[in-house]
């Protein structure tokens, strides 16, 4: 029972829109559980809630049928589970915007400025051409792509200035545009391809990086579906649960601060819109999907290591690094990439002491952690 108090207390931070974790850290509640159960009793709800409780009515029952059917109102704004939005599509945004709000909180707007159920991935490829086309028409586009000319033989009998002069000038030509626009092309295909093994994402390009942009995250139906994964030669089925979404979020808002603040290692090193251009795109996955995984598993190993949460997250982030890691093992990099490769190499060593299975795990998809470099 909670004092006198602590239900004033309650009933203040509900109304600013404080999800159960938050209010019960500050008014010292040891129970989410029983402050959940106190909030249904006193049917005490945030603005959101209300909000969605105004949509669910509005579109179930009519205010005729409101005024007749009072003992329905708390059942139709209770709070959607994640039973209900995979069995009913139509309940899924809705289902979203509770969960972050429940296991977020305001934090989860600190870096995105909105969370999207794309059930089709239809708004993301509007999103990625629509993105792609701002970044064709950014001068530092145009830099970028003189820089993969420069060295073609048309330009050979010119120095300095000049050849960059003559680069631009036969891109900007009638001969020399469809390169520039095949360049943008292959640019936006290649974010696509990547798009269809996400269950969720974000868009956007390293020259924002580190401008304090927040980022527009997606959700894709499949993390209503099952998800297959190959093991050692067997096929691993994972069912969908509300703690794979969890995990799931947490590795995109993870992305989402990266993309906002910059990638940010030990020693002062920092990649954002003023030197990105020096990190290699092989580099930055390693980096910015590592630092993902991680923040997913620190949810995850809380489940315990054998959960099936757990388990997928530790398959995902095994299969990636190898994948990875094999095409940095070929890769030839300067030292300011072998560098920042050192570092987290150095970050996912210290990792597998602190995370359960994980270096059983990269030892099943051969992640060996020992990349080195030759100049």
């Amino acid at each position: 029972m909670f004092t006198r108090q602590q239900r004033k207390g309650i009933e203040k931070l509900v109304e600013d829109g404080f999800n159960d974790a938050e209010i019960s850290k500050r008014l010292g509640i040891d129970n989410p559980q029983e402050l959940s159960a106190y909030r249904k009793s006193k049917r005490l709800m945030t603005p959101s809630e209300r909000k969605a409780r105004r949509n669910i009515i509005g579109g179930v029952v009519g205010t005729g049928a409101l005024l007749a059917t009072r003992g329905l109102i708390y059942e139709l704004a209770r709070p959607v589970t994640f039973e209900d939005a995979r069995r009913n599509p139509e309940l899924r945004q809705e289902y979203i915007n509770q969960l972050v709000e429940r296991e977020f909180g305001k934090t989860a707007f600190q870096y995105v400025h909105q969370f999207v159920y794309d059930y089709d991935k239809s708004l993301t490829v509007r999103t990625i051409n629509d993105e792609t086309i701002k970044y064709s028409q950014e001068q530092l586009f145009l830099e970028n792509a003189i820089d993969a000319y420069i060295n073609h033989p048309l330009f050979k009998d010119y120095n300095g200035k000049e050849r960059r002069k003559k680069v631009l000038e036969f891109l900007q030509s009638p001969s020399g545009r469809p390169t520039l626009q095949n360049t943008v092309e292959f640019i936006r295909q290649g974010r696509l391809r990547n798009l269809e093994v996400k269950l969720a994402g974000s868009v956007g390009y390293m020259y924002d990086l580190g401008l304090k942009k927040k980022s527009k995250l997606f959700i894709y139906d499949g993390v209503f579906k099952p998800s297959y994964r190959n093991v050692s030669g067997t096929e691993r089925i994972f069912e969908p649960t509300e703690e794979n979404l969890i995990a799931i979020l947490k590795h995109e808002l993870s992305h989402a601060e990266d993309y906002y603040r910059g990638l940010h290692l030990q020693n002062g090193f920092a990649v954002t819109h003023d030197n990105f251009t020096k990190i290699k795109n092989d580099v930055s996955f390693y980096i910015y999907e590592s630092k993902a995984y991680l923040r997913a598993l620190e949810f995850t190993r809380a489940l315990g290591v054998d959960h099936p949460t757990h388990q997928f997250a530790l398959t995902d982030f095994a299969a990636n690094m190898a994948r990875v890691e094999k095409d940095l093992r070929s890769a030839k990099l300067d030292t300011y990439n072998q560098t920042l490769v050192g570092i987290q190499q150095g970050n996912l060593k210290e990792a597998i002491k602190n995370y359960p299975g994980l270096a059983d795990m990269f030892k099943v998809f051969g992640v060996r952690l020992d990349l080195t470099y030759k100049n």
